[in-house]
This record gives structure tokens, C-alpha cells and sequence, in this order.
């Protein structure tokens, strides 16, 4: 009987423990940042699927590529798009055209890593 007890209570601990892993299977699509560089193949309009070389200010985008959840910040121009990692995954970035003027325009999208590496891609942003 002493022998049944201790290997419940052992049975109930390891199954508490398990459960208490943050990567579990509560959570099988939480955003997990990677190494490497990015590579962009194309961008798109947000809500359809449209390739696109420029976009205006505000609107989103839908960038497509390879290893895009290596992206820390996103440059329009030399303005400062706002990311979400909700709207992020290996192949694509869901990310807003920022809304102000830019001080400089180099008509370049620029991809930047946590470690400091920069992609640049054409894209040119439409100003009024």
C-alpha cells in the first residue's frame, strides 16, 4: 500500500512539473526570435495578396521572406515602423508604413537584427 502512495504522489509531481514548463504545449505559437539574416522575396498588400514595390504612408504591408523573425526593427526610409510580435513568424511580418515625414529619403526598406546586422530592400514610400 506504501509502495502504490509513493509512486502516485511521485506520478502527481511529475505531472505538475510538466505542466509548469513555459514551453508547453499551452503556447505552441508563441513568437520565438532566431539568428541569421533576413531575406525579403516580396512584399504585399496586408489584405490582399498583391505584390507591391511602394506603398503610402500608414498603410500595411505584408512582408514575405526567409528567417524574418531574426528582424529587431524595420526602417522606412529613416522613419521607425512599429512591429508587434503578434503579427510575426519565420516568413512573414505584418507591420504598418509609418505615418511621418521622413527626413531622409533613400526610397529603402531597412531590416535590422538584434546583433546589428541590416538588410535593405527597394521599397518606396509614398508621401502627399
Amino acid at each position: 500500500m506504501k509502495a502504490v502512495f509513493k509512486y502516485t504522489v511521485i506520478l502527481l509531481g511529475a505531472i505538475f512539473l510538466a505542466s509548469c514548463n513555459p514551453d508547453s504545449l499551452d503556447h505552441p505559437d508563441r513568437y520565438k526570435e532566431s539568428d541569421g539574416v533576413p531575406f525579403i522575396h516580396f512584399v504585399r498588400y496586408a489584405d490582399r495578396d498583391v505584390m507591391i514595390r511602394e506603398a503610402g504612408m500608414n498603410e500595411v504591408v505584408c512582408i514575405v521572406g526567409d528567417k524574418l523573425n531574426s528582424v529587431h526593427e524595420i526602417y522606412f526610409n529613416d522613419q521607425k515602423a512599429e512591429l508587434n510580435t503578434s503579427y510575426m513568424t519565420p516568413h512573414t511580418i505584418v507591420v504598418a508604413v509609418p505615418g511621418s515625414m521622413p527626413a531622409m529619403k533613400d526610397n529603402m526598406m531597412h531590416l535590422i537584427t538584434r546583433n546589428g546586422t541590416e538588410v535593405l530592400y527597394d521599397f518606396t514610400v509614398l508621401t502627399p
